[in-house]
């Protein structure tokens, strides 16, 4: 089952939390992997408010993503 599958399977309350998901070319397996290894999986997010508009981004990566 894919990443995409599963998170389409998530209550609707969770899929609004996730946003807009936006999948590596190999659906997260590289994350996975890591995940698997317990090896460390990094993290950055962020929000802001204007004018009463709530808005997030996260980003989930392996220490062999590209750092840009």
């Amino acid at each position: 089952m894919t990443m995409r599958v599963l998170i389409d399977l998530l209550p609707h309350a969770y899929r609004q939390a996730v946003g807009n998901v936006y999948m590596p070319p190999d659906d997260g397996l590289a994350l996975a992997q890591v995940l698997m290894s317990k090896n460390m999986i990094y993290a950055w997010s962020d929000g802001t408010v204007m004018n009463g508009e709530a808005a997030h981004a996260y980003t989930l990566r392996t220490e062999s993503d590209d750092k840009t």
